[in-house]
């Protein structure tokens, strides 16, 4: 498993403790945190990809047993009329939802990530958007602080970069679980809009 999954496994249960009914997975591809992650029944995850990406999930999927409502979405991000039919699902859970995009926005136009940001952001019940954008540029910012805090350097370039960035967010990973373990996450977080 890699840091930034395992840093969105820890943000999801965040959520979920916050008060999450729904969670929208958009371009799930082949993640499995609806199947290996211990969720509440209640909760309603939603994977939503392209058609044959769903089939092919189910294929790899097989008889695998969801901790959670589940549900496949065959759906095109691109299409502001298939995000809407997204959203109509979570609607019909009533609470807040959390939306991952893990892996998705890369792949998408500048335009095409302003109009699904703006469906997302203007639907009421969507209350958390995890992206893994940010997970980096947290964990650059925490490393390239902390390391020479510490007396390390590492260096310059590329190399150097993703070795900060990985340390980073391994202590942001590290900080989560230490806070959530706490019970820190009482009450409205700071990740809630």
């Amino acid at each position: 498993m890699t840091v930034r999954t395992a840093v969105i496994d820890e943000l999801v249960l965040a959520c979920i403790e916050q008060g999450a009914c729904t969670v929208i997975n958009l371009g799930a591809g082949l993640d499995t945190r609806a199947f290996r992650l211990t969720l509440p029944a209640a909760v309603h995850w939603i994977d939503v990809d392209l058609p044959d990406m769903v089939v092919h999930r189910l294929e790899c999927l097989g008889d695998a047993e969801p901790t959670c409502r589940h549900s496949h979405m065959a759906a095109d991000v691109c299409d502001a009329q298939a995000v809407e039919a997204v959203l109509s699902l979570a609607r019909s859970t009533a609470g807040p939802v959390v939306v991952i995009t893990e892996g998705l926005l890369l792949y998408l136009t500048e335009d095409q990530v302003a109009r699904l940001a703006g469906q997302l952001f203007g639907e009421p019940q969507v209350a958390w958007l995890i992206g893994d954008f940010i997970i980096g540029v947290v964990g650059a910012f925490i490393g390239s602080w902390l390391l020479p805090q510490l007396g390390v350097h590492i260096g310059v370039g590329m190399v150097a970069a993703i070795v900060n960035a990985t340390i980073g967010a391994m202590l942001l990973l590290f900080l989560l679980r230490a806070i959530r373990g706490s019970g820190r996450f009482g009450g409205r977080s700071w990740w809630t809009r």
